[in-house]
């Protein structure tokens, strides 16, 4: 966009008034840390200015994205999507379903059969509500079921993307110290040989998380930590890649990680 219609001097990139008012989420990187969601106004030079990781938040998408119960910020969706490395036809499951809002925003993305289960079943409605309202019905469902009992056979699915309890809204980190081991071993067992996982959990259950890995006999691959756009949320979370009998790290996709690093501020990039 100009620099006039988006109300910045020409070769800015600065704050908005109103997240309502951004053209994009902006992604960025340094070392092992990403910095998403962060809402901002791309004034274009002459000679461009480029981000290599957006996701579109225009007016009209936002509600749709959101649907009628909200649940996971579509761009943290975004990223874990993004990288679990999601091929066409896999079966990819979230034993922590919720409302249903991540297999929602991955299924408009990418071409994949999505199954969640969830324990609550006020929730499994929410869910169900969710995805005819974007009618994605035929590609995604929601059951109700426990993440430490999955009704599935052995072998059955291809990757595993989910956000798991932090401990903060939902649960606590203490119960997690249970939970997850017990969710990472059922994990461990649908999944088949080779197949992947990308799970995202709170810097204070982290720990919690590794070690649940490793007694389920995952392989963990690498972590990226994240920081949400907003100065009043300091929280941070992790994204964790893993896989059954590998530790391949082409597996998933890393352009997260590697992105190039584009500095907002009054001056240009």
């Amino acid at each position: 966009m100009a620099g006039a219609a988006c109300g910045l001097p020409a070769g800015t990139i600065g704050p908005l008034l109103s997240k309502d008012d951004a053209s994009l989420v902006v992604w960025l990187s340094v070392g092992q840390s990403v910095v998403c969601g962060a809402w901002v106004a791309v004034c274009l030079l002459s000679v461009g200015v480029t981000a290599t990781l957006v996701t579109p938040t225009s007016r009209t998408t936002k509600a749709m994205d959101r649907g009628p119960f909200w649940g996971l910020h579509r761009a943290v969706a975004f990223a874990l999507g993004t990288s679990a490395k999601l091929q066409e036809g896999e079966l990819v499951l979230d034993p922590f379903a919720g409302r249903g809002a991540l297999l929602a925003a991955l299924a408009r993305r990418w071409p994949c059969r999505y199954l969640g289960f969830e324990l609550d079943p006020a929730r499994v409605a929410e869910a169900e509500v969710n995805l005819q309202a974007a009618e994605l019905q035929e590609l995604a469902v929601v059951r109700r079921g426990d993440a430490r009992q999955l009704p599935l056979p052995d072998d059955s699915v291809d990757v595993v993307v989910s956000d798991l309890p932090f401990g903060r809204k939902h649960g606590s980190v203490e119960a997690n110290r249970s939970l997850y081991p017990a969710a990472l071993r059922e994990v461990a067992r649908v999944l088949h040989p080779g197949g992947r996982g990308v799970v995202a959990t709170g810097d204070e259950s982290a720990e919690i998380l590794d070690s649940a890995l490793s007694g389920a006999d995952l392989c963990r691959v690498d972590t990226l930590s994240f920081a949400f756009g907003g100065k009043s949320d300091d929280a941070g979370c992790k994204a964790v890649c893993f896989a059954k009998g590998s530790g391949d790290r082409d597996l998933f996709d890393w352009s997260l990680a590697e992105a190039e690093v584009c500095q907002l501020t009054s001056g240009s990039c």
